[in-house]
């Protein structure tokens, strides 16, 4: 149950949809694999990147993800990450449509998003369970449209870049919020 064409000089080619009972997937290099992802509900690891073909299909119920990183241009992947809650990695390159409401995902550590996406959703969270509390990397950035931050969450001392496309981002109040909230728990950085 473990696809990894990172280990040797390998290259594949075909639908990866049938492929339900694996639960690693890692591609990288020069593939021309494609299909669905949206059965593949066994996988605890995806990562999908190099010169490959394209994966579609919805993740959202992937819900035993541990670890998401599509950075395969050609990939159209869709989808809610909402019930993804046990997410400690999300990587987001290329050319996706995900839905983000992050604040269940209290497991993540690292969250990078930026190309071509359709990123929406919520950053923040409440007090202790804010999704943030965790996190040792934010970066969002490109064609993100994150567009709601809700406040009071506890921030890391970690480097954040958010930088939404145009037309998206926070109104002043959030950004004073999100402030806010960053100068009572960040030390040691500049905001």
């Amino acid at each position: 149950t473990y696809l990894n064409t990172a280990l040797g000089n390998v290259s594949l080619s075909g639908s990866i949809a049938g492929l339900t009972e694996l639960t690693y997937v890692s591609v990288a290099g020069a593939n021309t694999i494609n299909g669905s992802v949206a059965e593949l509900t066994n996988l605890t690891h995806l990562h999908f990147g190099g010169a490959n073909g394209a994966i579609s299909g919805s993740i959202a119920e992937l819900t035993g993800l541990t670890y998401l990183n599509l950075n395969a241009i050609a990939n159209t992947v869709t989808g809610s990450i909402t019930g993804l809650t046990l997410l400690t990695h999300l990587g987001i390159y290329g050319n996706n449509t995900i839905s983000v409401d992050v604040t269940y995902c209290t497991e993540m550590l690292t969250c990078t998003a930026r190309g071509d996406n359709e990123l929406s959703g919520v950053i923040g969270g409440s007090g202790t369970s804010a999704w943030v509390n965790g996190l040792t990397s934010l970066s969002m950035y490109e064609s993100n449209h994150m567009t709601t931050y809700t406040s009071v969450a506890t921030w890391p001392n970690i480097h954040v870049r958010i930088d939404p496309s145009p037309g998206y981002g926070y109104d002043s109040t959030e950004i004073d919020n999100m402030l806010i909230d960053m100068s009572a728990t960040i030390t040691g950085k500049n905001i």
